[in-house]
């Protein structure tokens, strides 16, 4: 009788032990994927810094240096559009002086290659939410929907910061 008793205990045991490492590689993929999110959160927010330093940096140059001569409307645009090819459109941009169309072209390359890296964490952030997504149907499958939303909720809080 010892011997029955025994087989199913060691078989229990085995899928416990099996559970309890599913359910670790689960946590342990849930706190990586977390983690990621965040990383990939807190990437593209230095990203819109750098942005919005390099419009302010440059509207402030701008601003010292527009001639009075500028008509008004023209003076707004070169100080509200924080887009290079947008200011360089007009006219009286070819009667600024050639140092602050510098300060224009340069925004607009730096401008650019910001846009650049905006697009390649955009392009990463899709392959991470089909990996969630994928990571969430297996959780669903494995310990319900509850637990699959909890976790869900988890990166739409991060997303949301």
């Amino acid at each position: 009788m010892r011997k029955y008793f025994l087989a199913p205990c060691v078989s229990i045991s085995l899928v416990a032990l099996w559970v309890c490492s599913s359910c670790n590689n689960n946590d342990q993929q849930a706190k990586a994927l977390l983690l990621k999110a965040e990383e990939l959160q807190n990437r593209h927010k230095l990203i819109e810094n750098e942005i919005d330093s390099l419009w302010d940096l440059t509207t402030a140059k701008l601003a010292l240096g527009l001639p009075e001569t500028i008509p008004p409307s023209d003076r707004d645009i070169f100080l509200n559009s924080r887009n290079a090819d947008h200011m360089r459109m007009f006219m009286s941009f070819s009667k600024l002086d050639r140092s602050l169309q510098e300060v224009v072209f340069e925004a607009g390359r730096y401008d650019q290659m910001l846009a650049a890296k905006i697009r390649s964490l955009s392009n990463e952030r899709l392959a991470f939410e089909k990996e969630i997504l994928q990571f969430l149907k297996k959780i669903k499958q494995q310990k319900g929907e509850v637990a699959s939303k909890r976790i869900a909720k988890q990166f739409r809080m991060i997303a949301a910061s």
